[in-house]
């Protein structure tokens, strides 16, 4: 193995592995607050879950459907969550207590699996998982709309990785969307698909450095960067935007809500910072609750985990209302 190679795996294993076994505990509080949203009740006056279904060949390409017991309404919005994990590993699985929220309020909730980049799919970028992204959307809006749920909106949301592949869509795939998206929510996610954010020197110091820079886009963007694109403030950007949220906004993007701790070692706050500097400059609408003393477990703060979810609520109230 080359010792760039090893250099990105260290990055890769410190980084995004251990959000994937932090963050963890994260969704289920992000989505409880005070009121106890994983306690909701749930039966068969409430929903059902429709679980598994295909939208590719992969073994990871599946959905799950969280359906409404009034199925009467002439539409319903859509609420999607992707599940973080690092990019190596998670599942939809895991996100039962919010889509069970979401759905208990009257819309239609889909969890979607992706490959993740793992022994088995170790060529699976980022890249790759959002494309997958836009195949599981459809694919669930199909599916709702047979099993006699019209949708007309849907909002996308997660947390860490998730939350970065649901920017992806909301930002760079809206237009293609096969309904509107009215708006995004996010929590801890990256911003830029940049190594320097990371820690990795895209710099020439060293012979390493420089390798374990290039592993970081190729695996991320799955495109090829060559040494002397490294040297170029324009080749990078251009390079990484396709998979940049924050470069990926413009006067035209949807609304969102995020969060993120300000103590955030796996995700630094800047993330965070560039997302806002990127959404002031193009005067998009968006709320942002800082957790001030939360890392990337914001569950730390329960009492600004209630307002999120309250804010959520307005977010879903105001740009996706129940209607009959």
């Amino acid at each position: 193995m080359k010792k760039g190679k090893l250099i990105w795996g260290l990055v890769y294993v410190t980084v995004f592995i251990t959000s994937a076994i932090i963050f963890a505990p994260v969704i289920t509080k992000f989505t409880t607050g005070d009121g106890g949203v994983s306690k909701i009740k749930w039966d068969d006056t409430v929903g059902t879950i429709q679980k598994d279904y295909n939208y590719g060949d992969g073994a990871l390409q599946k959905f799950d459907l969280y359906l409404p017991a009034d199925s009467s309404k002439n539409a319903y919005g859509l609420v999607v969550y992707i599940h973080g994990g690092g990019f190596t590993g998670g599942d939809k699985e895991g996100d039962a207590p919010i889509l069970k929220w979401a759905t208990s309020k009257g819309y239609v909730a889909a969890g979607i699996n992706y490959t993740v980049n793992s022994k088995d799919d170790p060529n699976s970028t980022v890249y790759n998982m959002s494309t997958e992204i836009k195949r599981g959307v459809k694919a669930a809006v199909e599916k709702a709309e047979g099993l006699g749920y019209h949708i007309n909106k849907m909002t996308i949301g997660g947390g860490s990785a998730g939350s970065m592949l649901s920017m992806i869509y909301a930002f760079r795939d809206a237009k293609e969307s096969p309904v509107p998206v009215v708006f995004t929510f996010q929590a801890a996610g990256p911003t830029l698909a940049d190594p320097r954010g990371f820690g990795v020197t895209t710099e020439f110091e060293s012979q390493e450095g420089s390798e374990a820079a290039l592993d970081f886009f190729n695996n991320f963007i799955g495109a090829g960067v060559t040494k002397d694109e490294l040297k170029n403030e324009d080749d990078i950007n251009h390079k990484i935007t396709p998979i940049s949220p924050a470069l990926l906004i413009n006067k035209d993007s949807v609304p969102i809500l995020f969060a993120h701790g300000k103590v955030d070692r796996i995700v630094p706050f800047a993330e965070a910072e560039h997302l806002l500097e990127a959404l002031q400059k193009n005067n998009v609408t968006y709320d942002f609750i800082e957790f001030e003393k939360s890392g990337h477990n914001l569950g730390w703060q329960p009492q600004k985990m209630t307002h999120f979810m309250d804010k959520l609520s307005e977010y879903l109230d105001k740009y996706m209302p129940l209607i009959n």
